[in-house]
């Protein structure tokens, strides 16, 4: 992984108005820091042993599910044979 890709030079995202910004599009193979239990479903993003770095487009790609949902759906194997993993988002 490329830890030095930031940013796609000369391109710019429609709110940028800056005249002297050199590129504001953030780069697809960028790396970024993805959690195999996702936030939106229970896990932590401060948690070391639940963040891995992973490219900008892949991590995209990935959105809710988990590691181990991602990888299945690559392979092409059916959702139904991965474990769910459900997890408790209420705060008593």
């Amino acid at each position: 992984m490329d830890k030095s890709l930031s940013f796609l030079p000369g391109q710019h995202g429609a709110k940028c108005r800056d005249r002297e910004c050199s590129g504001c599009v953030p780069h697809p193979l960028r790396a970024e820091v993805d959690e195999d239990l996702p936030r939106s479903r229970g896990g932590s993003a401060t948690d070391r042993a639940n963040c891995r770095l992973m490219h900008r487009e892949c991590n995209r790609w990935k959105g809710k599910m988990t590691l181990t949902e991602a990888r299945a759906k690559r392979a092409g194997v059916s959702m139904s044979s991965v474990p769910l993993v459900i997890t408790n988002l209420v705060r008593w």
